[in-house]
C-alpha cells in the first residue's frame, strides 16, 4: 500500500480560489463602507443646533453650529451660514 502524497496547489485552483474571495469581499462592500466611515476621523456630520448672531443692517449669521457624526458631537464655524451635513475632520475641529 502507498502512502498518501498530497498534491501541490494547481495554479487554476489557485486562481479560482483568489476569485471566490474577491467576490466575498464583493458581496459584502457595504459592510466594509460602514466600518471605514466608523473607524476615519474625516467623515458626514448632521447640523444638529447653531445659534445667531446679528450683523449690521438687521440680517443675521449663524455661528457654533454643532454637528453630530460618528465620533461624537462637532462644533464648527463655517462663516455665515452651517450646511445642513457636512465632510469634517474631527482632529481639527475639536
Amino acid at each position: 500500500m502507498d502512502q498518501y502524497k498530497p498534491r501541490s496547489l494547481r495554479p487554476w485552483s489557485v486562481t479560482t480560489l483568489v476569485l471566490r474571495m474577491l467576490a466575498y469581499v464583493l458581496r459584502h462592500w457595504v459592510v466594509f463602507v460602514i466600518a471605514a466611515i466608523l473607524i476615519s476621523p474625516v467623515g458626514p456630520h448632521l447640523r444638529i443646533e447653531y445659534s445667531y448672531v446679528p450683523l449690521p443692517g438687521g440680517g443675521k449669521s449663524m455661528k457654533d453650529c454643532r454637528y453630530i457624526g460618528a465620533q461624537g458631537w462637532v462644533t464648527k464655524t463655517f462663516g455665515e451660514d452651517c450646511p445642513l451635513i457636512a465632510i469634517i475632520d474631527t482632529r481639527d475641529a475639536r
